[in-house]
């Protein structure tokens, strides 16, 4: 399992003669390189450092050594085009040195949407990323890899050379979609989507009752509150005021 902070940036070269859009900055550890068909040998990030693929080190002219500036989208609970969307402070500026530029089985054509052109990758700490943002211990997509088997091998299995030494001759196939069912039911929590539980007060018809409080869910600073039935929608139509959803279309129509 490898976590990854994915989020859309722009990247500027040390003099801004060449930009580009469009760019994905991945926060990554050693983990997700051990995904790689062919892992890069680079060592673990140091917190100045990022490393680039070849797309768009061509894009920005930029090589090993040199200076690269990328301007981060913050995580927002609402979408950019949103109308209460923030405005303001919602980048964050990285001015980090290119340690290498990473060929496409190195992972630097890392992407999961299906595309005949090349993405624009950028790879940094993890940890860096995450403390510039304010998203400590947080990740937005996790990578599963090569499952170990969950049980010896019988003494008739064999290991098939130059494969997975986790694929053995002789027992059944590991359910992928299982395990991971299995691993997010004993790991995923509340925290992971940004939620918790909070107690809401009584209404006022309920104070006078020992009813417990109603449990509701807290989303960030928006508050979700449980649904209230209107008792009207439970009657039949004919034991409804008259005149009631006319007199309702009339005020919308003035207004």
């Amino acid at each position: 399992m490898a976590e990854v902070l994915q989020l859309p940036a722009v990247a500027v070269n040390a003099d801004g003669s060449a930009r580009a859009n469009q760019v994905q900055v991945h926060g990554v550890d050693a983990r997700f390189w051990a995904l790689a068909p062919d892992p890069p040998r680079v060592g673990p990030l140091p917190a100045d450092a990022l490393l680039l693929n070849r797309a768009l080190a061509g894009q920005l002219r930029a090589g090993p050594g040199d200076t690269v500036l990328l301007r981060v989208r913050k995580p927002q609970a609402l979408s950019a085009d949103a109308p209460l969307a923030p405005e303001e402070d919602t980048t964050v500026a990285l001015r980090l040195r290119v340690q290498a530029v990473l060929e496409d089985r190195e992972f630097g054509r890392f992407g999961l949407a299906a595309s005949q052109v090349a993405p624009f990758n950028a790879f940094v700490s993890l940890p860096l990323l995450q403390t510039r943002l304010g998203a400590t211990n947080r990740a937005n997509l996790l990578l599963a890899g090569q499952v170990p088997v969950a049980q010896p091998a019988p003494p008739g299995a064999t290991i098939v050379p130059g494969m997975n030494p986790g694929l053995r001759v002789g027992l059944p196939p590991l359910d992928l979609r299982l395990h991971l069912d299995r691993v997010l039911t004993q790991r995923w929590q509340l925290a992971d989507a940004q939620i918790d539980w909070v107690a809401l007060p009584r209404r006022r018809d309920d104070r006078a009752s020992q009813s417990p409080r109603l449990p509701g869910c807290s989303h960030q600073r928006r508050r979700l509150r449980p649904a209230r039935v209107d008792e009207r929608a439970r009657q039949p139509v004919a034991q409804r005021a008259p005149g009631r959803h006319r007199r309702r279309r009339a005020d919308v129509l003035r207004e």
